[in-house]
C-alpha cells in the first residue's frame, strides 16, 4: 500500500483566514482557563474535568498553530495522563493529592455523586489514561494501569458504540484476543451489510445506534455512523495484526472524519459550533500507538495524527541551528499570484516561518512592516531553506509574558519549489519569538 496523507481541512479553512473561531489568543485563552478551574478543583474534582477539557485543547491549538512547539504539546498531554490518572485512583478513595509540573500540589475532593458518576466510566477512564501513557512513553504509568484487573471494571449493559469498543479493549487486555474479536464482529458485520451516509442510514444502523423512529435521527448520528463503520473495522484488523487491513481502515476512518468533522452534519446545523478538540483524532491516535509497539507499518500521514506522536520522537531539535542557517546561502523566492497549480493541489501552508526580517524597529500593534520572510519545504524528510522577499506584513499582538510576535501578511501570495507551491493566504497568522525578528537596514 502507498503511502497517503490526508489534511485537516481546518489548516487551509481556518488557519489561514480571519476567522473569528481560530486566533493564536486560543492557546492563551485555554492555558488560563485550564490553571484556572485546576485551581477551583480544589472544591471537588468535577472542576478537574474542566481543566482536562482546557488542557485537551490547549493541545489541539498549539498542534494547529505551533506544531514545532513539542515541549508545550508533551506538557499538556502529560497533564491530561495525571488527570486521567487521578480520576482513575478517585474510583477507590475520597481525595487525592494531585501532583503537576509547574504547580503546587492540589488537594482534590470527591462527593458522592462524583463518584457515581465517575463509576459509570472507569473502563473509559481506564482506556484513554492507557492511551496517554503509552502516546507518551511513561513506563510506570503503563505497568500501574496494566496491573488493574480490568475484568472487574463496569461496563453499561446496552449494545451501544461505546460499550462494544471498551469490552473489546477489555478482553484484548485481558489477552483474551479471540473473545475481543468475537464481541465486535458482529458491529463489523452491520456495517459492511448496510448503507451509510450523510443523508441516511439504514434502519438496522438506526436500531444499532438507538435511534428507534429513523424519521427523527438527529444528523450528528448519521455522521457518527461513518466513523463507526471504520473504528470497529480498524480495531478488528488491529487485534488480527493484520497491517493491510489496518491501514485502509485507518485510511477511510480518517477520510470520512475529514468529510464529516467540516460538514453541518456534525455542527448539528449550527454554523457557529466549532469543535476545539478536533484537531488531533485520539481514537484514531491510540490504535496507531498500539499498532507500532507490535511493529505494524503505518502507512497513512495525517495532520490529525501526528507522525512524531506516533513514533515517539520527542527530540526537540527540529531545525537548523542559527548558525548554520546565517551561513547557508538561502535561495530567494518570488512571490507569485495565489492560485491551485492544478485542480486536484490543495492548498498547502508553509510549516513554520523560522525568521522575520524587517525594516525599521518593531514599535507597537497595527505597525506595517516591509519583512523578508525564511520558511522552509521538506524534500526526503530533509528541510530545505527558502526565503521571500519584500513582503507586507502588519503586527497584530505582542505577547510579553512568552515574547511573541503575531504578524499577519497583507496580501495573499505563494511560492513555488520543484513544481510544488506553499500557500501565504491573506491575513494568515505568523507566530513567532521575538528573537527570530532581526532589524536589518
Amino acid at each position: 500500500m502507498m503511502s497517503i496523507f490526508i489534511e485537516n481541512p481546518y489548516l487551509i479553512e481556518h488557519r489561514a483566514s480571519d476567522d473569528p473561531f481560530l486566533t493564536i489568543e486560543e492557546i492563551e485563552y485555554s492555558t488560563q482557563s485550564f490553571e484556572e478551574f485546576l485551581q477551583e478543583s480544589k472544591r471537588g474534582s468535577r472542576f478537574l474535568k474542566v481543566a482536562q477539557k482546557y488542557a485537551l485543547e490547549a493541545i489541539n491549538f498549539l498542534h494547529l498553530f505551533t506544531p514545532e512547539n513539542k515541549p508545550e504539546i508533551l506538557k499538556y498531554l502529560g497533564y491530561v495522563l495525571d488527570i486521567n490518572l487521578a480520576f482513575e485512583k478517585l474510583l477507590h478513595q475520597d481525595s487525592i493529592t494531585l501532583h503537576l509540573e509547574g504547580f503546587e500540589p492540589i488537594e482534590v475532593p470527591q462527593s458522592e455523586e462524583d463518584r457515581k458518576e465517575n463509576t459509570m466510566n472507569e473502563l473509559f477512564y481506564w482506556y484513554y489514561t492507557l492511551g496517554f501513557a503509552t502516546l507518551l512513553r511513561r513506563e510506570e504509568s503503563i505497568n500501574y494501569l496494566k496491573n488493574i484487573d480490568v475484568s472487574t471494571l463496569e461496563i453499561p449493559k446496552s449494545l451501544h458504540y461505546g460499550d462494544i469498543m471498551f469490552k473489546f479493549w477489555k478482553f484484548y487486555w485481558l489477552n483474551d484476543t479471540e473473545k475481543a474479536l468475537k464481541i465486535i464482529k458482529p458491529a463489523v458485520e452491520l456495517f459492511n451489510q448496510e448503507k451509510v451516509s450523510l443523508e441516511e442510514i439504514s434502519p438496522a444502523v438506526a436500531k444499532f445506534m438507538g435511534c428507534g423512529n429513523q424519521s427523527k435521527i438527529p444528523k450528528i448520528y448519521k455522521g457518527l455512523a461513518l466513523l463507526w463503520q471504520y473504528e470497529y473495522a480498524l480495531l478488528e484488523a488491529f487485534a488480527k495484526e493484520d497491517e493491510k487491513l489496518f491501514n485502509q481502515a485507518l485510511e477511510k476512518y480518517l477520510l470520512n472524519y475529514q468529510i464529516y468533522w467540516a460538514s453541518d452534519s456534525y455542527q448539528e446545523g449550527d454554523p457557529n459550533y466549532y469543535d476545539r478538540q478536533g484537531h488531533i483524532v485520539f481514537k484514531a491516535l491510540f490504535p496507531c500507538v498500539f499498532a507500532k509497539q507490535k511493529s505494524m507499518k503505518i502507512e497513512v500521514e495525517s495532520d490529525f495524527i501526528p507522525r512524531w506522536l506516533i513514533e515517539g520522537d520527542f527530540s526537540m531539535n527540529t531545525q537548523p541551528e542559527k548558525e548554520e542557517i546565517t551561513e547557508m546561502i538561502i535561495p530567494i523566492l518570488s512571490p507569485e499570484s495565489l492560485k491551485l497549480l492544478s485542480p486536484t493541489s490543495p492548498y498547502k501552508l508553509p510549516p513554520e516561518i523560522t525568521q522575520i526580517e524587517v525594516n525599521e524597529e518593531i514599535k507597537d500593534k497595527g505597525q506595517i512592516l516591509t519583512a523578508t520572510l525564511f520558511s522552509y519545504y521538506l524534500e526526503n524528510e530533509q528541510q530545505k531553506p527558502y526565503k521571500v522577499e519584500n513582503i507586507k506584513i502588519q503586527l497584530t499582538s505582542i505577547n510579553k509574558s512568552k515574547k511573541l510576535y503575531t504578524f499577519e501578511n497583507m496580501e495573499p501570495f505563494m511560492v513555488i519549489w520543484s513544481e510544488k507551491a506553499q500557500h501565504f493566504p491573506k491575513n494568515m497568522k505568523i507566530i513567532i519569538k521575538q528573537e527570530n525578528v532581526k532589524v536589518v537596514s
